[in-house]
């Protein structure tokens, strides 16, 4: 059966006896404009588009997606609500300041809810998903993943692993970097540092603050190019989504993972700009790999190699000429500290 078929004039009939369920959307309106402003909204799984109705005459630039042709047919804000997936969101060259739905995921195969949830993350800045907790724990009938909510908030929160190559020659900002982490407010993140020092006396000091491997070799780019492979090949086995990069004296502020997530819109190297250690901060900024999300699918097909290269250049040259990667260069989203010794 077709989501087109199974969510037709009979589900609806059989639900709510009509495709017209308006009672919670004047309130659920009122709330979004009060958070949001007149924002830019996107309503998922939208049914009839009452709230896209609502939200556009409180003064929102609202629209609606629903995978039923009978809903959409029969839609009270008519050339504002599309048919289509959420799988395949049929917005190309346009973002939403909020992406939203109500009862939408529990309804997605649980084998499409990564791509479904890229697709949002690729249309829209916010993210604000409500799931029907409880009715999943009883596990309706109808719905096509029934999961308890610890359950979706991990799946709808990506892994993430903070890590970076550390070395005793930036020991000056290390427990900066240490603290700042700590402080990150997003909720599924493990972090750890591969230390490519001479001793191991820079992994005695530390080690007990923060996961720490050592590999030796000392200090240049080959030996950091061996701690970003190291990185690589715990990242991969460990069934994260994106390894975010963070130079261990660079210091982003504590919700820079979320704001990386929203703006990257899903690509595969997301990067922010920050200060050099050198001239005049408030002008002279850097971009590259010192803070970068790196996504799996990119480090699946990539290896640092044992030259001279910079990590940036080394990735960087093979990335360009490659069209099934997506770059995205942040500036200005929030400011960074890069330390001086």
């Amino acid at each position: 059966m077709t989501p087109q078929t199974k969510f037709g004039e009979e589900y609806y009939n059989g639900l709510w006896a009509t495709v017209h369920r308006h009672d919670y959307c004047h309130e659920l309106a009122s709330r979004l404009v009060r958070e949001h402003g007149k924002c830019r909204i996107l309503d998922i799984g939208t049914g009839c588009g009452f709230l896209v109705h609502l939200l556009r005459g409180m003064g929102c630039d609202a629209w609606g997606l629903d995978v039923s042709t009978y809903a959409t047919q029969n839609t009270c804000a008519p050339g504002f609500v599309l048919c289509g997936s959420v799988t395949d969101i049929p917005f190309r060259d346009q973002r939403f300041d909020v992406v939203h739905s109500q009862g939408l995921w529990e309804y997605v195969a649980e084998d499409s809810i990564d791509a479904a949830f890229a697709e949002c993350l690729r249309v829209g800045g916010l993210q604000r998903h409500t799931i029907d907790y409880l009715g999943s724990e009883t596990g309706e009938e109808e719905f096509a993943t029934a999961k308890p909510a610890a359950w979706w908030g991990r799946r709808l929160n990506p892994k993430i692993l903070i890590a970076c190559p550390v070395h005793e020659r930036k020991e000056y900002a290390f427990q900066k970097w240490i603290n700042n982490v700590k402080a990150f407010s997003y909720p599924h993140l493990e972090w750890l540092a591969v230390d490519t020092t001479e001793d191991s006396e820079f992994l005695r000091r530390y080690g007990n603050q923060v996961p720490m491997f050592h590999i030796g070799g000392g200090w240049g780019w080959q030996h950091v190019a061996r701690a970003m492979n190291k990185i690589r090949e715990l990242f991969l086995g460990g069934g994260y989504r994106y390894w975010f990069n963070i130079e261990s004296d660079i210091l982003p502020p504590a919700n820079c993972v979320e704001v990386m997530l929203r703006h990257g819109a899903g690509a595969d190297w997301i990067s922010h700009c920050f200060p050099r250690r050198i001239g005049d901060h408030s002008r002279d900024f850097d971009q590259g790999i010192g803070c970068s999300m790196l996504s799996r699918n990119l480090m699946q097909n990539f290896q640092w190699p044992d030259t001279q290269d910079t990590p940036d250049c080394a990735l960087w040259e093979q990335v360009r000429p490659l069209n099934r990667f997506t770059v995205s260069e942040l500036w200005g989203f929030f400011q960074c500290q890069h330390l001086m010794e």
